[in-house]
């Protein structure tokens, strides 16, 4: 789905000597960096031959192999695999729109993605935005500007339409083959720089909300008395989209 993008591994591990120190490991484009006590984050990216298209609003921090993730997914398509194995043979919108779905939950690099605003520029003019890295395990991610935004959820299939600036989000709506038991309301914006936007689109709730380039919109099932596996669902779903890590 990206076209584009470019990853910093960093691997902190701790010391056992007498005095505890970090050993700093930076790996971009498959080329070791490594520091011998704790950095910040220009200390990083100034060793970096960075590419100056990089969209540093997308630019995000990650901590990788998060159980509690895992977790989620496991739920997510269990959830899916029951829904998809009580329905009738002839329910085709159903099935596809499940089976969609299943096949895309599977294959997402998943990573808790953090709360830090990741842009060199304001790193270097604000110790507040130039954090310094405890021992861990972190992905860095940065990519350059995508001209696309996708749409998941309960859509037949997903979809990948160009990004329209100044646009309203239920204008992207029209590019994807929406399901009938889905929310037509409403749909769940997951920007590209981690916000998570409920944005109302029906004609009598509609609130101009426009998407950043690279986003995820969500189409969300619609949740009733009947149908309460739903709501689960898609909190599962927006989770899991907002810490997905592209590959």
């Amino acid at each position: 789905m990206i076209k584009k993008y470019k990853s910093i591994l960093f691997a902190a591990i701790t010391s056992f000597s007498c005095v505890t120190s970090a050993n700093v490991t930076i790996k971009w484009n498959e080329v070791d960096y490594t520091f011998d006590s704790t950095v910040r984050l220009t200390d990083v990216l100034s060793k970096l031959d960075l590419n100056t298209n990089i969209y540093w609003p997308s630019a995000a921090l990650f901590i990788p192999n998060d159980v509690t993730l895992e977790r989620a997914r496991r739920s997510s398509l269990s959830n899916l695999n029951i829904l998809a194995s009580h329905l009738p043979s002839d329910t085709h919108e159903q099935k596809s729109v499940f089976t969609n779905l299943i096949n895309e939950l599977e294959h997402w690099h998943l990573a808790n993605r953090l709360s830090v605003k990741i842009d060199y520029d304001l790193a270097r003019i604000s110790e507040a935005h130039n954090p310094q890295f405890d021992n861990g395990y972190y992905v860095v991610s940065l990519h350059e500007r995508q001209e696309s935004v996708e749409i998941i959820g309960a859509v037949t299939n997903t979809v990948e339409t160009k990004h329209l600036p100044h646009t309203d989000v239920s204008e992207y709506l029209n590019s994807a083959n929406i399901a009938s038991f889905a929310n037509r309301d409403t749909v769940i914006i997951i920007q590209a720089d981690g916000r998570i936007i409920e944005a109302p689109t029906a004609y009598w709730n509609r609130q101009h909300q426009e998407v950043m380039p690279g986003s995820i919109i969500y189409v969300p099932f619609k949740e009733s008395l009947f149908t309460p596996q739903y709501k689960e669902l898609n909190q599962l779903i927006v989770t899991l989209a907002k810490n997905r890590l592209h590959k």
